[in-house]
């Protein structure tokens, strides 16, 4: 009986140290081959209270070999200097179930530091691990998808998402691409009252993106309005009241800030403006043209407006805009006029005054050869300008076919302003000078002075090689005396388009062109729409060089 009792106290010891030592192995035991799994919580910027997640990581075959190789180049420090930005606890479990726990520490310069249960703490010298796992993306927080809010009137308002996508840099040099599906999300059908033109419509974000653009979509016609580029402190309206869709694409393009996305988003807005009427300007001097435009006016027939400066005045309405032009040049009396606008439809009736100042328009004295005179200025050479040249200044495309502002259209000494009262051989000639000569060398290029279509390309007695461009909406270019066209009726050109070169043919004295801009058939001074003012001799310089 005690020889039994003896081998069963030997038995019971033997097992004992083997799960001693069982226990002791399996605990101590976190190599690549028996880590299972990653238990990270991050502490917050102040290192005092713990976030309320906490993260459990299964880690794959990569994740398990990258931790073995990160953790075998530990090497003990001291971490008193350190300035530290981000701490987590992470515990390491095995296959058995057993923990090995670490507080984890990045400092201000992305070093990764360890610090074990007995204090120690050691500086990871290749810490590719923590950089690049999941559990530890608080360290990019700043490179994380920006915040979005858009405001009226400083007061948040709801949006849909349409599209979006996000990827930043880790400080391994791999990209981390989060993709959004928004398919599912119910749908904002939210319209936004805009009532006033001083309401502001604003986005905000803690990521200036490095393009802004913004499509409206007139939700009862599907036309698009207008798309531009725009700033975020204050989105446009269109120039029509109504229901629109804006779609505002955000992009942030610039790899060098570790991050790039997009993100896309549609506003309902539902615009009901009071009418606004803008007159470019209140004074004039003879040679200019006033531009008014009207903004919320549906109809062209509900505007009220009358005046008595140009008696052949019309609208025009392009993309919600509605425009009308009142040309004055000499013939426009001078003085103080009185403008009455509104609104017929909603009873509303105001005045503008607009004052026309007289300019003083020079006198010049030509001499040509009595020859040309009589081979160009003849009954033939008139009935052909008046057949060819003066019905195509009657009418003009109903939508402006130019978005940038005028320019010259060739270098040269400026030799005739525009409005001249000119002697032929000490003869009077029987109209103004239409526009200005500009003498260039023969063969210097001809440009469109913007873009717009091709209406007349010939070559007539009085004026020679002439071109005639509508801009549209009642305004022509006019390109007299050159050598030869380059372009053809019905052509489209665009702005600074090669379209001729210069020359002296038709009534000329030299190689020049002569140079006009008209709206329909009143000529008005080309320098307005070029340079602000008038181009006379004295400051040609400015224009020419």
């Amino acid at each position: 009986m005690k020889k039994i009792s003896s081998n069963i106290i030997l038995i019971i010891l033997l097992l004992t140290v083997v799960g001693i030592f069982a226990y002791s192995y399996l605990s101590s035991t976190f190599n690549e081959q028996s880590i299972k799994a990653i238990d990270i919580q991050f502490i917050d910027e102040n290192a005092i209270s713990k976030s309320n997640t906490q993260d459990y990581f299964l880690l794959s075959p990569t994740d398990k070999t990258q931790l073995s190789q990160t953790l075998a180049t530990i090497t003990k420090v001291d971490l008193n200097t350190q300035q530290i930005t981000h701490q987590y606890d992470m515990s390491i479990s095995n296959r058995w179930g057993f923990l090995r726990k670490y507080t984890v520490f990045f400092t201000d310069n992305t070093t990764v530091f360890l610090e074990d249960g007995q204090s120690n703490v050691y500086k990871v010298e290749e810490p590719s691990f923590f950089y690049s796992h999941d559990g530890f993306h608080h360290i990019y927080a700043e490179f994380f998808k920006p915040s979005l809010l858009i405001t009226l009137n400083e007061a948040p308002i709801q949006f849909n998402i349409v599209d979006e996508y996000w990827s930043y840099k880790k400080l391994n040099g791999q990209w981390r691409t989060q993709v959004y599906d928004h398919n599912g999300d119910a749908l904002i059908d939210n319209s936004i009252p805009i009532s006033s033109s001083d309401d502001k419509l604003e986005v905000h974000t803690d990521k200036e993106p490095d393009k802004s653009y913004l499509k409206i979509v007139d939700v009862a016609t599907g036309n698009i309005v207008s798309e531009e580029q725009v700033e975020l402190n204050q989105l446009p309206f269109p120039h029509i009241n109504g229901h629109f869709s804006y779609e505002l694409t955000l992009d942030w393009t610039d790899e060098t800030k570790s991050y790039v996305g997009k993100t896309v988003f549609n506003i309902s807005v539902l615009l009901d403006l009071p009418e606004k009427f803008v007159f470019s300007k209140q004074r004039l001097i003879q040679g200019d043209m006033l531009e008014v435009s009207v903004y919320y006016v549906g109809n062209t027939e509900d505007i009220l407006f009358e005046q008595s400066i140009y008696n052949e005045f019309q609208w025009y309405k392009q993309n919600g805009l509605i425009r009308g032009y009142i040309p004055t040049n000499y013939n426009t009396k001078p003085g103080k006029y009185q403008i009455k606008y509104g609104n017929r439809k909603k009873g509303t009736e105001f005045t503008q005054q607009i004052e026309v100042e007289a300019y003083r328009y020079r006198i010049q004295h030509l001499t040509i050869d009595e020859k040309i005179d009589e081979e160009t200025r003849n009954d033939a050479g008139y009935e052909e300008f008046n057949k060819f040249f003066t019905p195509v200044r009657k009418q003009s495309e109903p939508d402006r076919y130019y978005t940038e502002d005028f320019i010259m259209p060739t270098q040269g000494l400026l030799t005739s302003e525009f409005g001249q009262t000119r002697y032929v051989n000490g003869a009077p000639t029987w109209s103004r000078h239409s526009g200005l000569d500009i003498a260039s060398p023969l063969g210097t290029e001809v440009k469109a002075t913007n873009r717009g279509k091709v209406v007349l390309t010939k070559s007539l007695i009085l004026t020679g090689n002439t071109m005639v461009i509508d801009h549209g909406q009642g305004l022509f270019s006019v390109y007299y005396h050159m050598h030869e066209g380059l372009v053809h009726v019905g052509e489209i050109v665009e702005r600074g388009q090669k379209i001729g070169i210069v020359g002296s043919t038709g009534f000329s004295t030299g190689p020049h062109l002569h140079f006009t801009m008209s709206y329909y058939m009143t000529n008005i001074e080309p320098g307005f729409l070029i340079v602000g003012q008038p181009i006379t001799l004295p400051l040609q310089i400015s224009y020419f060089n």
